[in-house]
């Protein structure tokens, strides 16, 4: 049964050129609790308790109920496509659909020991990541485990609380992968075999618990905050990958979850419809009021960088920070003085032109991102002047494959799809 909704358009005004979110759907209930998008356009909203899922094929313009059976409280969720995904329910059921959500096998696991299973994370269409107790993993699509590490050895000092305590687990780059619970943080770089206690800066000493809510990771960049009870809001960050990390005092409110579009652009969430922003890596940040009545449970950007926040009863999207992907008919913004061409050759090996054109003067990053979104090559940061331009991208360490190519203004982003061939 689908369900069409009234479309709104709210424009906030702030002090800051990038806090413009528009109403996309409204409920009267206070039903949702978390967010997930597999693009721009296919997502999901989580109800807050209860065993269904808001489906969206258009960002939540219209969408439609999707129940999954016996599931009380969703922990985690992943889709590969619109047809297959996963989710985490509650007492450590795994249900897999095949067909967008219309039916689903429950119990993968099929295990009586308790695990209080909190994350769940997924490479490829094979391989999933389970975390709790222990940290599990299946390389078949779920039809069988394997325990990668069991971590009761590293939280027998507070097994009481093992109920309340937080899981995630980052399964990224080498050297990034972290695990997080409510009282410490941990360094992996073996795929959670392996925890390495990190260092946090406390100003306030000897508090006996963190209760560590949400992180942000992006190349290498990391972003913790803590909502320990009693003691100010933190946020802890690092830019070299976990080894360095700097202490920010919060505001007063209590925070929810934290997410950007990069290193520096980072947005964080909480009650009272609290809404953070920083566009220097919180070094500095503006706070601005979303929706007062409520709170804000999520924040995330998809792929292309259209950007949705979710309230108990309220979904929104910024399209401030979107990437526009040409395709291969070049499409000009006069507008914006800004022209993207497609390369040449392409496909190509080992080497390609890439050609811009700017009607002013301006500062401009050119990037390369593999096809999973990781950035391998930088062609250029710095002011181009007025005409065309033209650079070349030598691919001789990269793998052959589909590879994107960004250039970015001041005022405008573009990206377009390349071919590597070896």
């Amino acid at each position: 049964m689908k369900k069409y909704l009234l479309f709104f358009i709210c424009v906030f005004t702030t002090c800051t050129a990038f806090a413009q979110w528009e109403e996309v759907y409204r409920s009267d209930a206070y039903v949702f609790d978390g967010l997930y998008f597999l693009d721009d356009d296919l997502g999901f909203a989580l109800y807050n308790g209860f065993d269904y899922l808001y489906r969206t094929n258009d960002g939540f313009e219209t969408s439609e109920l999707v129940q999954i059976p016996n599931v009380y409280s969703i922990e985690g969720l992943s889709f590969y496509d619109s047809e297959y995904g996963i989710v985490l329910g509650d007492n450590d059921n795994i249900h897999r659909t095949t067909d967008g959500g219309k039916t689903w096998s429950n119990n993968l696991l099929k295990t009586d020991e308790p695990l209080y299973l909190k994350s769940l994370f997924t490479e490829g269409r094979d391989t999933i990541y389970v975390a709790g107790r222990k940290l599990l993993r299946s390389i078949n699509k779920g039809d069988s485990w394997e325990v990668i590490a069991d971590y009761d050895n590293y939280f027998a000092d507070h097994s009481e609380t093992m109920y309340e305590r937080e899981t995630v687990i980052n399964i990224g780059a080498k050297g990034k992968n972290l695990f997080i619970t409510n009282y410490f943080v941990y360094k992996t770089s073996d795929g959670g075999q392996n925890l390495n206690p990190v260092s946090l800066p406390l100003s306030v000493k000897n508090v006996l618990s963190h209760h560590f809510v949400d992180s942000y990771v992006v190349d290498n960049s990391i972003y913790i905050i803590s909502n320990s009870r009693g003691v100010p809001k933190q946020l802890f960050k690092s830019h070299d990958s976990g080894n360095n990390w700097q202490e920010v005092i919060l505001p007063n409110y209590d925070y929810i979850s934290v997410n950007g579009i990069n290193e520096d652009t980072v947005f964080i969430t909480g009650n009272d419809g609290i809404l953070l922003e920083s566009s220097d890596g919180f070094n500095s940040w503006t706070e601005n009021v979303i929706d007062p009545d409520t709170r804000i449970n999520d924040v995330l950007f998809t792929e292309n960088k259209t950007g949705y926040l979710v309230t108990d009863k309220r979904i929104y999207r910024n399209n401030q920070f979107r990437v526009i992907t040409s395709t291969n008919t070049e499409e000009p913004d006069q507008a914006r003085g800004f022209r993207l061409k497609q390369n040449y050759p392409n496909p190509f090996n080992p080497a390609t032109n890439i050609e811009f054109t700017l009607q002013q003067p301006s500062s401009v990053v050119l990037s390369v991102y593999n096809i999973m979104g990781r950035k391998v090559d930088e062609l250029y940061n710095g002011v181009k002047s007025k005409g065309s331009h033209t650079l070349t991208f030598d691919a001789s360490r990269l793998s052959g494959g589909i590879y994107f190519y960004e250039l970015k203004t001041p005022s405008f982003i573009e990206r377009r799809k390349m071919t590597l061939v070896k």
